[in-house]
């Protein structure tokens, strides 16, 4: 049923004129010239308190006229949605709409109308037969409304989502209201979008970096690891003393004694940790350790007293790149390998099938930060080899915490324990590093996921 109205001359200081979608309202003076010569063809629209419905510019143009009076059609007894209804419908169909206008009305027009019909009901598409009543307001009705041509085969509903995703974009970000079109608010909005994900992501994934050091516990590996839960290590990964103080390879860089890594210290150290990281790792768990050739047998031995079951075959770090550390080059020949073995505790397969020589490039200059470090990309190998996503891997003697980080990097956990207080300073800046850079390069990933999800939300 129509609402009642009413025909009068109403003062202009009684009207009540709230926030209006039309921004710019054009030429007014035109408009205020016309008004003069020819009067008021069309009459304002009020509700009963006077508040201004329709014909804002006119309203506009009797005040710059000093008019004190001017006629008003007065709809008496109607609800809240009809005055907004009114109220928008003299915009719906102009062609004049800035970019930001547009946004806006289309956002009043569809809620208003879902608040008054309902959302869509699931199955029910719009055809002439069936009406909002029936299955509630979709896009494509605010698509009708607004005019848009094609609405049958979903471009008008493509539009109408940019323009609802923009009007709740300017509340947030209302600078982009500057911008002088449409897709150029949009292209920036998903700039900044990204750029406030990201954002979120490398400070989330940065926490999350910061607590690794956590991880990293300065003191001797044989007191430590009696803290260690039983079996609830998934991998060892370790490198500890070889007991030759004068290693062909892996030269000593600093002139001061780091350790005492005589054969019968080195020895009786893996002699007093070995049951203990047998006692720790999980059932179907590997171990690797790397070992000098001068303990050849004797590091063997030791593991296998343990209870780990060694098998024949050596791995070899092949250092490509020729670095042979100290060497009689009169006598011998450069070595360029140093030894590893794999034991197991219990039986797991390996990921994949490979041979027993590893070729890696030594880390060299800025990038080593200790006598004996091992490349990170060989760990990270050994790493896929015998451990899943998640898995908690242990080194007792950390060293430059080559370990630590290839894990980190991999999206396993790790627990490493370091004797010397300076290393596990360096461990800790180089697990953070490495969590942040691999935040930075995830986080391209991540927006684009996010991205797609709200998308797919609409």
């Amino acid at each position: 049923m129509r609402p009642k109205q009413r025909f009068r001359r109403i003062p202009l200081a009684e009207i009540i004129v709230d926030e209006r979608f039309r921004k710019d309202l054009g030429d007014i003076d035109k408009l205020a010239e016309n008004l003069k010569l020819r009067g008021t063809f069309h009459p304002l629209v009020v509700s009963s308190n006077y508040r201004l419905l329709a014909g804002g510019r006119r309203y506009a143009a009797a005040q710059k006229l000093g008019w004190e009076e001017i006629d008003c059609h007065i709809i008496d007894e109607v609800d809240g949605i009809t005055e907004r209804e009114i109220e928008l419908e003299e915009n719906i169909y102009r062609e004049d709409l800035l970019w930001q206008e547009e946004a806006k009305l289309t956002e009043a027009i569809h809620n208003l109308y879902v608040e008054k019909y309902g959302p869509p009901v699931a199955g029910r598409l719009v055809t002439e037969t069936n009406t909002p009543e029936d299955r509630g307001w979709s896009l494509r009705d605010t698509a009708r409304m607004r005019g848009y041509a094609d609405t049958v085969s979903g471009k008008s509903t493509k539009d109408i989502r940019r323009h609802l995703t923009m009007a709740a974009v300017l509340k947030v970000m209302p600078s982009l209201e500057n911008e002088k079109s449409l897709d150029n608010a949009l292209r920036k909005a998903r700039r900044l979008e990204e750029d406030i994900v990201r954002e979120l992501y490398l400070r989330r994934r940065n926490s999350e970096a910061q607590k690794l050091g956590d991880n990293i516990i300065c003191g001797d590996s044989t007191s430590l690891i009696l803290n260690v839960e039983s079996a609830s290590i998934d991998c060892i990964i370790t490198d500890p003393p070889y007991g030759d103080d004068n290693l062909p390879f892996g030269q000593p860089h600093r002139t001061e004694k780091e350790l005492d890594d005589s054969p019968t210290a080195a020895l009786a150290l893996l002699r007093s940790i070995g049951p203990e990281l047998r006692r720790v790792l999980k059932p179907n768990g590997h171990l690797y350790a790397f070992f000098g050739p001068k303990l050849y047998q004797q590091s063997i031995d030791l593991w296998k007293l343990a209870g780990f079951d060694v098998r024949g075959v050596i791995c070899i770090w092949h250092k490509i790149g020729g670095d042979t550390g100290t060497v009689n080059w009169d006598k011998d020949y450069a070595p360029t390998w140093e030894p590893f073995l794999l034991a197991h505790n219990g039986e797991r397969r390996l990921a994949k099938k490979r041979e027993n020589v590893f070729d890696y490039k030594p880390d060299s200059g800025d990038a080593r930060f200790h006598p004996n470090q091992k490349p990170i990309a060989l760990i990270e190998e050994l790493i896929a080899q015998s451990t899943d996503p998640n898995d908690l891997i242990l080194d007792p003697f950390g060293g430059s915490g080559s370990v630590a980080v290839a894990a980190t990097k991999t999206h396993r956990r790790f627990l490493t324990f370091e004797l010397n207080e300076r290393f596990v300073s360096v461990i800790k800046q180089r697990v953070i590093e490495a969590a942040e850079e691999q935040a930075k390069n995830e986080s391209v990933s991540a927006v684009a996921e996010e991205i797609n999800e709200e998308e797919d939300s609409l």
